[in-house]
């Protein structure tokens, strides 16, 4: 009994507590991955619930104003959309112009939200007056079209073999998209710092051209963005939405703005 209690005085040898720790620090090592993809899972979720609250804003901007916002341009990131003095959108490109649609103009991560406009002449998307079809081409009206093209990558539906790396055309004729540069950018405003870190499909959708790209999530591995089935796709975290122009004018003419 009396050796009982001077081990249990005794306490923990420098070798029983070395395992304990090893156990731990064991332990702790496996979850971090775990939790690690949680937190990224969740940050997802957050930033899709912004983009899809945002799409919505810009619909009911058109709705309400018959026109959908300019971009709060690069350089300016007060944001507000900026308009030349002909009311002109002054760059088809820049960030969400979140003050004046009154959403978060961020994703969870903190970085602004990107912000797209298509139209004939890359400028406005002011109604006609007629409300019908004019020439000028910075009229959204029954004739406009936006430019802007989303693709993605799949399998192709007209072979038996796996092309996982296929060219789908998701959507066309788009007159404005939003994104998120996803987790996997610098933590900055900066445009050029994004196109840095960018991978090779990331990258068309810094490009300026009217081809975006809306992938699955993929984490970074041995890759190539190329038609080699042999090889995974590179890592992708980008997240898209985009203004359908059959939605947009379905709404437009329900909030009696288009006959």
């Amino acid at each position: 009994m009396t050796g009982l209690l001077a081990a249990a005085h005794r306490g923990f040898s420098l070798l029983e507590l070395s395992i304990v720790l090893a156990v731990s620090g064991a332990l702790v090592a496996s979850l971090v991955p775990a939790v690690a993809t949680q937190i990224e899972s969740r940050q997802r979720r957050e930033t899709v619930a912004r983009l899809d609250l945002a799409l919505e804003a810009l619909y009911g901007h058109a709705m309400t104003f018959g026109r959908l916002p300019c971009p709060d341009a690069f350089g300016s990131g007060d944001g507000r959309e900026d308009r030349d003095a002909t009311e002109a959108c002054t760059s088809t490109e820049g960030f969400l112009p979140h003050v004046d649609l009154a959403v978060p103009g961020r994703d969870a991560w903190s970085r602004r939200l990107r912000y797209r406009v298509s139209s004939g002449d890359g400028a406005d998307f002011a109604i006609a007056d007629d409300g019908l079809c004019r020439a000028d081409d910075r009229d959204l009206d029954l004739c406009e079209r936006g430019a802007l093209e989303v693709y993605t990558r799949g399998d192709n539906p007209a072979t038996s073999a796996v092309e996982a790396k296929y060219w789908r055309k998701l959507a066309d004729q788009v007159p404005a998209l939003i994104f998120s540069p996803g987790t996997g950018r610098a933590p900055s405003d900066n445009d050029a710092a994004w196109e840095q870190l960018a991978s090779g499909d990331e990258s068309e959708n810094l490009d300026g051209d009217v081809r975006f790209v809306a992938r699955d999530f993929a984490a970074a591995q041995s890759c190539q963005d190329n038609s080699d089935e042999t090889v995974a796709l590179c890592a992708f975290d980008d997240l898209l939405r985009w203004i359908s122009p059959n939605v947009l004018m379905h709404r437009l003419v329900l909030a009696g703005r288009l006959p």
